[in-house]
Order: C-alpha cells, then sequence, then structure tokens
C-alpha cells in the first residue's frame, strides 16, 4: 500500500511546487486551444476527473483573478458593509444599522 501512494507520488511530483505556475498557464493554453499543447498534455488534461460531478465547462483562471484584483483595486468605491455605495438604498442602511445595534447588544450585554 505504501508502495502504491509513494508511486503515485512520484508520477504526479511534476505537477507541485515550482512547475504550478507553468502547468497552469498550460491549462490556461488548452482551455483556450486544445490543439497548441503537446498531445502528452492533451492526454493528461482529457483524463483529469470532473469535481463532484460538476458538468460544466473549465473557466481560465487568469480571468477570475484579474476579477478579484479589480474588486481590492476599488475597494474605495465600496461602502463600509462592503456593498456599493450606488446599490444602497436607505432601506438597506437603516437595515444594517439595526443589525449593527443587535449585535451591539448581543455583545455588551447592556
Amino acid at each position: 500500500m505504501q508502495e502504491s501512494i509513494m508511486e503515485q507520488l512520484w508520477q504526479t511530483s511534476h505537477l507541485q511546487g515550482g512547475n504550478l505556475t507553468y502547468v497552469e498557464q498550460l491549462f490556461e493554453t488548452y482551455l483556450t486551444d486544445p490543439n497548441a499543447v503537446s498531445e502528452e498534455w492533451r492526454s493528461f488534461f482529457d483524463k483529469l476527473p470532473s469535481v463532484d460531478g460538476h458538468q460544466g465547462r473549465d473557466v481560465i483562471h487568469s480571468s477570475i483573478r484579474e476579477q478579484f484584483e479589480h474588486i481590492s483595486r476599488n475597494q474605495r468605491f465600496l461602502s463600509n458593509d462592503g456593498v456599493p455605495a450606488s446599490a444602497t438604498s436607505d432601506a438597506d442602511k437603516k437595515q444594517t444599522r439595526v443589525l449593527q445595534l443587535i449585535n451591539a447588544y448581543r455583545f455588551r450585554g447592556h
């Protein structure tokens, strides 16, 4: 049993550590155009299992990272509760204040 685990680790060691960025770039290239990667990598990516029965298409991670970077750069345009200031109505602000008051009473006990 120990040998089989060690063998699996040995066979997938190229996917770890310093090679991770390279493999991720290859996978993104594969998602854009499968013929742009070598046959060996295409075969490897084709055999990847779906996670939790997910049948949808894989998404390029660089676009998701760019979205998070955009959000982090634009934090100053958000209100204190993380909601865009333009999307916050007076009722939403009042509801937030009520919830903050309830939490304050729970925390301080007065």
